[in-house]
């Protein structure tokens, strides 16, 4: 089969031609279509082109190893942008300190609108000790819904829990980070 025949596949068949046939083409094709995505997702978050193209390649190989595992419960798109979100916030958490103040800012912005909280008189430190002190997973959920926009359904699918069950861990993820602003 054509590399030009596996443009008309949906990324969710390329996905499993790689996972049960260990199809070598399936996975470059996919890896194609994501890959400026990819790059500009690291870029959001490093704002640095080098660096960037670094954690892409720490994402490619993420997605190679974890697609063996990919169970088609979630789109693939979903999939692959939980993987590309948690790689940027692991770097970041490691190696920029200020760039992980700045996606805290962005969430609790979201978050302000979300709860009518007036937020402005936090600081960058403040932010950064408030989500070092919520969950990985109510972190993933923040970042995910309120600064990628990602949908209720689409966490629901990704990570394998029901729509309710999203809706009320990111509740109690904004509580949490709210009581810590308010004092």
């Amino acid at each position: 089969m054509g590399k030009s025949q596996y443009l008309e596949f949906s990324d969710e068949v390329l996905a499993v031609r790689f996972r049960d046939d260990h199809d070598r083409q399936a996975l470059e094709e996919l890896l194609g279509r994501y890959r400026k995505k990819i790059l500009r997702k690291c870029l959001q978050y490093v704002k640095n082109k080098d660096t960037a193209e670094d954690l892409v390649q720490e994402v490619q190989i993420k997605i190679f190893h974890h697609l063996l595992k990919f169970r088609l419960e979630s789109r693939f798109s979903t999939w692959l942008f939980v993987i590309v979100n948690n790689t940027c916030i692991d770097y970041l958490r490691k190696h920029k300190r200020h760039q992980f103040m700045e996606l805290t800012k962005s969430i609790v912005e979201h978050m302000q609108e979300a709860d009518s909280v007036d937020t402005d008189h936090i600081s960058a430190e403040h932010l950064e000790q408030y989500l070092t002190q919520v969950s990985e997973e109510e972190k993933l959920l923040l970042v995910m819904k309120y600064r990628e926009g990602v949908s209720i359904k689409d966490l629901s699918q990704s990570l394998q829990l029901t729509e309710s069950a999203i809706k009320m861990r990111l509740k109690r993820a904004r509580k949490k980070i709210l009581n810590f602003v308010k004092g």
